[in-house]
């Protein structure tokens, strides 16, 4: 939204506060927690369905939403992840247990190996 690339230090803190204690709280021009964790646990429903090996990129909040979704975590549990740039996190497929079970192990997390041999 309209926060997107602003320094933390000109969000409002009124706003700020909004976005970290309420899930549905929408910040001007963008969507809600609640929207990025529902939106995230369909996309890893369906990568675990798929079968298929797949390389997912976008930025710190979905990815965190999306671990969130494989752990069964509840969407707040966003706040005490910490994502460093350019990490890389991995998830494998697994056998479901229920119909309404995201198949899917995380086995990495937060991951920066790869940027030591630049």
């Amino acid at each position: 939204g309209e926060w997107d690339g602003m320094p933390l230090a000109d969000v409002p803190p009124s706003f700020w506060k909004s976005w970290r204690s309420d899930i549905a709280f929408t910040p001007p021009g963008g969507e809600s927690l609640a929207d990025v964790a529902l939106r995230m646990h369909e996309v890893m429903a369906e990568c675990s369905d798929s079968g298929e090996e797949l390389v997912l990129v976008t930025h710190v909040a979905p990815i965190k939403a999306a671990v969130a979704a494989v752990l069964a975590a509840p969407p707040e549990t966003v706040w005490n992840m910490f994502l460093d740039t350019a990490s890389i996190s991995r998830c494998t497929s697994r056998p479901k247990r229920s119909d309404d079970e995201i198949a899917l192990t995380l086995t990495s997390f937060n991951d920066t190996a790869h940027l030591l041999a630049l």
